[in-house]
């Protein structure tokens, strides 16, 4: 795949890729803030409020962010995101109960996430041709979780030995790294050939049903990988506490090991996401998240925590940045800054903002329901994915037996 690029953006390439892994490691650290919100006292349901509350820019800016990147190029949103993500954490250092101030911090945050991570996305967009792309956003999202699965173990370590002040200064502190990192990034459209331009029917039904059922399916794997993430720690915790296991799980038995195992399904399997196979490699994803969140509700100890984790990782890998790079392909080149603003808007969506339905559903009824409506929820949306693939297969089909009636017609 790096042949494919001139050498400007192989750099460019690189640097995005390492500043994933940075930003994405003070993200992970982030996810520890439920744990936060708890020990201030603040109830399952209000942690999820805080938690979702970061989806709000998202969902008002991200098309924004997107256009602008695209247009522009993302160095100066990044820094603009990075420096908004080191004020909020050395401003978590005031906090010592659920205030107005906190509220004030998400919506802070979630300003910056949205000028760091949707403007990186749109560079990768921009930068890696067609034929490579679901492979290139495949190694972008390895960055992603080698950073998460750094951060996901650091977190919990720093918090456990030094407490929460060192770790809102260590988020702070990689976030400045990022803010300058961000100065030397200069990525430029890759050259387009006259086989790389996708044509004016991107605009047809079929297409555009096609892009909308894909991005239905980003949003509901977005509320898969972040209600397990953020809520995982707090499962386990509560479990040790009201005498269900009698062994502490570590959060990084499960977080680690799936965010490790995706990286490496990735990385390994990644040049299997552009093949002729990738339908059924799809399908066998898909059947082994379903069976993975379910089998959450049974873990008992460490080891099966760590199984059903590798499970999770190994569904999840390919998912991602397949269904990213066959919503992409499916658009023009002047709308894709637009189109992975939604789709980064949409995972965020999911990913935040499907926190707030878990903890209510866990607060009333439990985690065990959380998991079994979060199930429901996944089932739902890759249903409706399939069905646009069924519908624009039919009307496809209806499409070429109108125009083989009509040269038969034609020959009469």
């Amino acid at each position: 795949m790096l042949a494919s690029l001139s050498d400007s953006n192989k750099k460019s390439f690189i640097l995005i890729l390492m500043m994933a892994i940075l930003y994405f490691c003070s993200g992970s650290m982030m996810l520890y803030l439920p744990k936060f919100f708890i020990s201030l006292q603040a109830s399952k349901q209000t942690a999820g409020v805080l938690v979702a509350l970061a989806v709000i820019p998202f969902v008002m800016f991200s098309m924004l962010s997107g256009y602008f990147a695209n247009k522009f190029g993302a160095g100066r949103l990044v820094l603009l995101g990075t420096s908004l993500h080191f004020v909020a954490a050395l401003l978590y250092l005031t906090v010592d109960e659920i205030s107005p101030l906190i509220y004030l911090l998400r919506i802070m945050q979630g300003l910056g996430h949205v000028c760091v991570f949707t403007p990186l996305f749109t560079a990768i967009a921009r930068i890696v041709p067609d034929d490579f792309k679901a492979q290139g956003i495949g190694y972008f999202t390895i960055a992603i979780q080698l950073g998460t699965a750094s951060g996901s173990f650091l977190g919990e370590l720093v918090i456990a030995e030094f407490g929460y002040s060192l770790f809102f200064i260590i988020i702070a502190a990689m976030n400045v790294i990022c803010a300058v990192a961000s100065r030397f990034l200069h990525e430029t459209s890759h050259e387009e050939k006259a086989s790389d331009i996708v044509a004016e029917s991107n605009g047809s039904p079929t297409n555009w049903m096609l892009v909308s059922g894909g991005m239905i399916l980003i949003l509901v794997l977005g509320g898969v990988f972040g209600t397990l993430l953020q809520f995982i720690p707090v499962y386990f915790d509560e479990m040790f506490t009201s005498g269900v296991i009698f062994e502490v799980i570590p959060s990084r038995c499960f977080l680690t090991s799936a965010l490790i195992t995706v990286a490496c399904i990735r990385l390994f399997g990644g040049r299997h996401s552009d093949g002729k196979h990738k339908g059924v490699i799809v399908m066998a994803c898909h059947i082994g998240l379903l069976i993975a969140v379910y089998l959450i509700t049974m873990i008992s100890g460490i080891g099966t925590s760590l199984a059903i984790s590798i499970l999770f990782g190994l569904s999840y890998g390919l998912l991602y940045p397949m269904t990213n790079a066959y919503v992409l392909t499916q658009v023009s080149k002047r709308s894709r800054g637009v189109v992975t603003g939604a789709l980064t808007m949409l995972f965020e969506g999911g990913f935040r903002g499907y926190a707030l339905v878990a903890g209510i559903v866990a607060h009333h009824f439990g985690f065990i329901y959380m998991f079994y409506t979060l199930l429901v929820f996944y089932v739902s949306g890759a249903m409706i994915y399939y069905m646009t693939i069924m519908l624009s297969n039919k009307r496809l089909s209806k499409i070429l037996a109108k125009i083989e009636f009509a040269e038969m017609k034609a020959e009469i």
